[in-house]
């Protein structure tokens, strides 16, 4: 279901960042936001299987299988959603604390 749900939302939402970026559109922030956490939720749930199941489709502590395929390649799909979803976060709270500013002003005026 996960895979589903990354072919047809995710992967057309990274293109939609990507133009986002280029065309410097604002609204990449929130589609960085639920695509970062879509990918997060997905690697969490994959490796939560996997220590449920009791690591049944390889040697838990096989140098290659565990180490390298479970460990190394599946850090960077914890790591980059994370950092991803912060610089949306703090982009967000700064455009909310801009306008918030803003409307703060005109109240005054």
């Amino acid at each position: 279901m996960m895979e589903t749900v990354t072919a047809w939302l995710e992967g057309p939402g990274c293109f939609f960042i990507a133009l986002g970026y280029i065309q410097n559109n604002p609204n990449r922030y929130i589609l960085q936001m639920l695509v970062s956490t879509g990918q997060l939720y997905g690697t969490v749930l994959y490796i939560a299987n996997e220590v449920k199941d009791g690591f049944i489709h390889g040697q838990l502590w096989d140098p290659f299988y565990f180490w390298f395929y479970f460990v190394v390649f599946n850090t960077p799909w914890l790591v980059f959603p994370t950092l991803l979803m912060v610089q949306s976060y703090m982009k967000l709270v700064q455009a909310q604390a801009h306008v918030d500013k803003t409307a703060s002003r005109k109240k005054k005026n």
